[in-house]
């Protein structure tokens, strides 16, 4: 496991590596040029028959995460490689050069080659993808035994021989074991992850089954600009709000284009991304500013606070003041 850390590591600049040994636990920190962290993996691997790695990231630029080949000349071929995207968009390239993507809300089940490249969009997302491998420990372990055959065992057998991974949208009990196995991993609960991983693959060999495989749609590097040059427009100043009809004039575009666009590249809605990039810079403002609540809300394009405060409370579950008391008490424990 260190190994592939380490070689998977190998070419992607600004980062730190640690591993540790005992509880056979990588984690990937990735630096900007201010120091600051904008990226992260974790890996980690149980009975040799499981691997699981969590992806965090929030910046804004993309990230493009590569390793040699040939490192995966020793991993065994009869494996299944369960994927899931919480935000953002993530395309992978494998071996022979074929690439897919993912977006929000959506799972990739794939039998073939593990990834030799790894493209993230925005550098915003987050998500979590596992390896189980057939005839190991860990699948007997955790086998289920409504029949003679596993759910990842089924789902091999599916899929083995597709050239291409089935991407389908998660259903609510697909979404809800999902963000659990985000939480535990967080906690570092992987007896945990274990079996939430083995409940996820029974509700996708049941009930995935029916679900319709979601198109792909790709665009050109004109089109993927454009949606770059939006969120560059969006982030500049946040005090100013920008129509999708009024960027898309911009650019001599339709709004329903621009929009298409923007979700295609980033896995999220116009609208949607600009409420996320204001409350987490509000959020920044309340725990590291004096500025009073009026200000922060003027900062980040509210000129109602009663509006913002309703906005920020959606997002973090607090008020802002809330927020600022919480911060403040938590670093002081520190």
């Amino acid at each position: 496991m260190k190994n592939l850390v380490m070689q998977f590591c190998s070419n992607i600049p600004n980062s730190v590596t640690e591993f540790d040994e005992k509880n056979h636990l990588g984690t990937v920190k990735f630096i900007d040029g201010n120091g600051k962290q904008n990226g992260s993996i974790l890996f980690y691997v149980i009975d040799t028959g499981f691997v699981f790695d969590k992806f965090a990231f929030s910046a804004n630029k993309d990230f493009n995460l590569a390793s040699a080949s040939d490192m995966f000349s020793t991993v065994p071929l009869e494996r299944l490689k369960i994927t899931y995207c919480a935000k953002g968009r993530c395309e992978t390239t494998t071996p022979d050069n074929h690439r897919h993507y993912i977006s929000g809300g959506e799972i990739s089940i794939n039998c073939d080659h593990p990834s030799k490249a790894i493209h993230i969009f925005g550098g915003d997302f987050e998500g979590f993808q596992f390896y189980v491998f057939l005839n190991s420990k860990w699948l007997g372990k955790m086998k289920d035994f409504s029949d003679s055959e596993s759910a990842p065992e089924k789902l091999y057998h599916i899929y083995k021989n597709s050239s291409e991974p089935r991407i389908i949208k998660a259903d609510r009990k697909m979404s809800e074991i999902a963000k659990e196995i985000m939480e535990y991993a967080d906690e570092m609960k992987f007896d945990m992850i274990s079996v939430k991983a083995m409940e996820l693959s029974i509700l996708i060999a049941n009930d995935g089954a029916n679900a319709s495989s979601l198109e792909r749609k790709y665009y050109t590097n004109t089109q993927m600009e454009i949606a770059r040059k939006t969120r560059d427009i969006l982030c500049e100043d946040l005090s100013v709000r920008y129509s999708a009809k009024e960027l898309a004039q911009r650019f001599g575009i339709s709004e329903t284009s621009l929009k298409s666009y923007f979700r295609g590249y980033f896995g999220v809605g116009y609208h949607e991304y600009q409420n996320n990039i204001r409350m987490e810079k509000a959020a920044e403002l309340l725990e590291n500013t004096t500025l009073k609540v009026l200000e922060i809300s003027l900062k980040v394009g509210f000129r109602s606070q009663t509006k913002f405060g309703i906005c920020f409370k959606k997002y973090y579950g607090v008020n802002p003041l809330e927020y600022r008391r919480k911060t403040k008490l938590t670093s002081n424990h520190e």
